[in-house]
């Protein structure tokens, strides 16, 4: 992970600029015109990874990296009043992670669920249930949240954003919904663009993987442009994977064995991922900077393990997402300054989504929900004294929803109905169709260093917020969040912290008002739209605690570390509404204890490194041994990098292991209410890489890397809904070729 070894790096060719622009324009990336920036988090830091000298970070440069999204401002990583772990480019490249869910697979505390079509994530023994995507974890493109707004979910797949596109990706454990507002409830992921070098410079790959035994291919880029304070960079990424070949196993006793869901498999599983991104950049010294930025994604998967749509071979969803912001960053006085921002984003189905019922082809459903969202913020930063630093910001969203319904769609004749008929399910004439969801929001953050000449590393941080929310006809109380943290760095060799702080996840627009009609079956009902008499489902939030400590033990070994207390409360959960699913909250709270800890080694070639994460559930003051839903209680990666620089090469290896996990609610309740779990596994992961490599001469560099995932092709399933658990990918191969020019 850690290394000290240097390679020389290509300078690229402007000359050769031209053909890599053809390359990208032929792969797509006139797809992205929109474009915009972030409101929250710094400027993305200058790339002169192409240029410079490239040398892995020392263990003290990693345990004291600047980070930005604790805070939204530049601070030390260790220092910042949030767990933030970074993933590097360099780790990017060296692992050759190509989406956000297996990149964010590898942080402890986080574990990433992957169905087929959507990937979710559970935070520290908390998951956010059926559908649950990214519900419970902000996702942002530096400092903008990027999700598909109905079901409060970022693609996590390749589509999301190109890794060309990376310099980093920081993820911050705990609540930060003082400082970004709604969802920034267990964790905050924010992707830190890159930012183009002087001159032209490009970059373009294409990719083979093989799964199972079937091929898929890829290929993806990037070109930057940058003139003094202007610079242009766009990217793109297309990527078509096969699963078939897939079947499910018997799981729980009360499955029947005879059933014939166990006798398929699945067929023509096409994840067909593309996404764009393009960002403009301008600025002077008396007028600031003024930034766009904006992106293009489009999921587009087969649905062969759904629920109520099980291998029909036909399912297939498609979800497009597009996102555009721009920003004035202003530094009007030496110690002021202020940056206004505004957006629009808009997400809905592609004409070819069609979901077809298990054993049935007479019909097929159609989703109809959507969204098209403007949203704005003002900050002010205030430096009055060189150790108190102040902000003080609003922010506001209006989100025009189209509620989730469906649309059936006749593939066959029958009596009075004509093959091609469209009915919306469950739908009148004059029922609303859309719903208007507004948040604004207003904070106040302070950081300081109170004793700058006795403890000058004694840092102190502070945050306020509430957001006022209304969905519809409903509107939710005031919503607090607050956030404190204390930090000292005893020596350049020794730092801890204490954290603590409240959060909030409000409802998303699925949960609250969908309506059913895909078979009426295993569909979640959206309680205000149907059963309005019901209790309004309502934000659930979380307060928290942590405390955490990094020591470099001796010159090549660290460690870090840290305990975590978590107590939710009006938590979200799912009960059975006839034949479908309805979000409520549940009573009482739900309270867990945790330990996260990493060791690192780094001497000349080789880095090595191990970390864990251990969650238990709490009730009546007593640890419960029992894993919590779609969580492990423990978790942990043995990885070690070795670089060669005689052969140009750089490997990494891991070994991970999960414990088992809990059951869903819903399928413990068809397995007569009888708690069960899923058996533990262990995979092998393995990349090699070439570096410095120059057979197309001395500024244009050549790369390759193969790999594997699940090397030795373990057989797990992870928790699934509706009868079944979800079979994992097999091993997984995967070649590639890139030129950086």
């Amino acid at each position: 992970m850690v290394s000290r070894l240097t390679f020389r790096r290509s300078r690229p060719r402007p000359e050769r600029s031209a053909l890599v622009l053809g390359l990208l324009a032929a792969s797509g990336l006139a797809h992205a015109q929109q474009v915009s920036s972030s409101p929250s988090a710094a400027e993305p830091a200058p790339d002169d990874s192409t240029s410079q000298d490239y040398a892995g970070m020392s263990l003290e440069e990693l345990l004291n990296q600047t980070v930005v999204t604790a805070s939204g401002k530049e601070e030390d990583r260790f220092l910042a009043s949030a767990t933030v772990r970074v993933v590097t480019r360099e780790d990017i490249e060296r692992r050759g992670y190509r989406s956000m869910a297996e990149l964010l697979g590898s942080i402890p505390g986080l574990y990433v669920i992957d169905d087929l079509v959507m990937p979710s994530i559970a935070v520290r023994g908390v998951s956010g249930g059926l559908r649950a995507g990214t519900r419970i974890v902000r996702v942002m493109i530096d400092g903008v949240e990027v999700n598909f707004h109905p079901d409060q979910s970022a693609f996590l797949g390749p589509e999301y954003i190109p890794m060309e596109a990376v310099e980093r990706v920081e993820i911050a454990l705990g609540p930060l919904s003082a400082l970004y507002g709604a969802n920034a409830f267990l964790a905050t992921v924010n992707v830190i663009t890159r930012s183009p070098k002087p001159g032209v410079s490009a970059e373009t790959a294409v990719r083979v993987t093989r799964i199972g035994e079937k091929t898929g291919v890829g290929d993806s880029g990037l070109v930057s442009v940058r003139d003094g304070q202007s610079s242009l960079t766009a990217a793109y990424v297309l990527q078509r994977d096969n699963r078939s070949g897939l079947g499910l196993q018997r799981t729980f006793p009360a499955q029947d064995p005879s059933a014939s869901m166990f006798d398929g498999r699945s067929k023509n599983d096409l994840a067909r991922g593309k996404g764009a991104y393009v960002a403009l950049r301008s600025g002077s010294d008396a007028l600031g900077t003024l930034s766009l930025a904006g992106g293009l994604q489009q999921l587009d998967a087969m649905g062969e393990f759904q629920v109520n749509s099980l291998l029909t071979h036909e399912s297939r969803l498609v979800l497009r997402n597009t996102w555009t912001r721009a920003t004035w960053d202003w530094p009007c006085l030496d110690s002021v300054s202020v940056a206004f921002s505004a957006g629009w984003a808009h997400g809905a189905p592609a004409p070819e989504t069609a979901l077809y019922l298990t054993g049935s082809r007479a019909s097929a459903f159609v989703p109809n929900y959507g969204y098209s969202a403007l949203s704005g913020d003002a900050k002010l930063d205030w430096t009055p004294l060189e150790a108190l630093s102040l902000r003080l910001g609003v922010d506001a969203e209006s989100d025009d929803e189209q509620i989730l319904y469906y649309t059936q769609v006749f593939q066959q004749s029958a009596g009075a109905i004509q093959a091609g008929n469209r009915v919306d399910v469950g739908m009148a004439s004059d029922d609303e169709r859309s719903v208007l969801f507004t948040d604004v929001g207003a904070y106040f953050q302070a950081t300081t260093t109170p004793l700058p000449e006795s403890l000058p590393d004694l840092h102190l941080t502070g945050n306020v917020r509430g957001d006022a929310i209304r969905q519809g006809d409903v509107r939710f109380p005031l919503q607090t969040s607050w956030r404190t943290g204390i930090a000292y760095r005893f020596s350049e060799a020794l730092a801890a912290k204490i954290v603590a702080g409240r959060a909030f996840q409000a409802p998303s627009a699925v949960l609250g008002f969908a309506r059913p009609g895909f078979g009426t079956v295993g569909n979640i009902v959206g309680n205000e739209s149907i059963t309005p008499s019901l209790r309004a489902l309502k934000p659930q939030t979380v307060s928290s605690a942590e405390a955490s400590a990094s020591v470099q033990l001796i010159e090549v070994l660290a460690l870090e570390g840290g305990v975590y207390y978590q107590d939710l409360a009006d938590p979200i959960g799912f009960v059975r509404s006839g034949a479908n699913y309805r979000a409520v909250n549940r009573e009482g709270t739900r309270r867990n204890v945790g330990v996260e800890a990493t060791l690192r080694y780094a001497q000349s070639r080789l880095s090595s490194y191990v970390s864990g994460s251990f969650q238990q559930a709490l009730e009546d003051g007593r640890l419960v041994s029992d894993p919590a839903e779609s969580f492990p209680n423990f978790f942990g990666v043995l990885g070690a990098d070795l670089d060669v620089p005689e052969a140009y090469l750089r490997t990494n290896a891991e070994l991970r292991w999960v414990s088992e996990r809990g059951a869903s609610r819903s399928n413990v309740w068809l397995n007569n209410d009888r708690p069960y779990t899923l058996p533990a596994y262990g995979l092998v992961n393995l990349t090699v890489s070439t570096l410095g490599v120059r057979w197309l001469g001395d500024r244009t560099e050549t790369r390759f890397a193969v790999g594997a995932r699940n090397l030795l092709d373990t057989r797990y399933n992870e928790p699934g809904y509706g009868g079944f658990d979800t079979p994992s990918l097999g091993r997984i191969l995967f070649a590639e070729a890139r030129l950086l020019l």
